[in-house]
């Protein structure tokens, strides 16, 4: 779930940066304002239950994806991060859902059901997003 949370904060802030549409760059705020708690929180559950696998920062764009979003210009683009950011939180939700059913966990298990409401909503304002220019 960390790798997810570093790549959607990563994706985020480009989107913030290059799109041309405020709804897209509300959008990447509203993402990075729900997924940068939950980042800093599953840190500290590492850090508590494995000191040495910490994530430091949340890291850049990947290469792929860069390379991916770099060529795009105004709608292009914003057509490819709400992909991106769909295809993203889908993982998420499936990873929570799959957390829901095996967890023990009462903290991880009550963000996973976070996860799930909050990424949900998204994914529904980001498809009706790419419908409507």
């Amino acid at each position: 779930m960390l790798t997810h949370h570093r790549e959607s904060l990563a994706l985020a802030a480009v989107a913030v940066r290059r799109s041309g549409n405020e709804r897209v760059r509300t959008m990447a705020r509203r993402v990075a304002a729900q997924q940068l708690p939950e980042f800093t929180e599953i840190n500290s559950w590492l850090a508590a239950w494995t000191p040495t696998a910490v994530a430091t920062g949340t890291a850049a764009v990947t290469t792929d994806l860069w390379s991916q979003l770099k060529p795009l210009k105004s709608r292009d683009f914003d057509l490819r991060f709400l992909d991106l950011m769909i295809d993203a939180h889908q993982r998420a939700i499936g990873l929570s859902r799959r957390e829901m059913m095996n967890g023990a966990n009462p903290a991880v298990l009550t963000m996973a059901e976070a996860i799930i409401a909050a990424q949900g909503q998204q994914v529904a304002d980001l498809q009706r997003m790419k419908a409507t220019p």
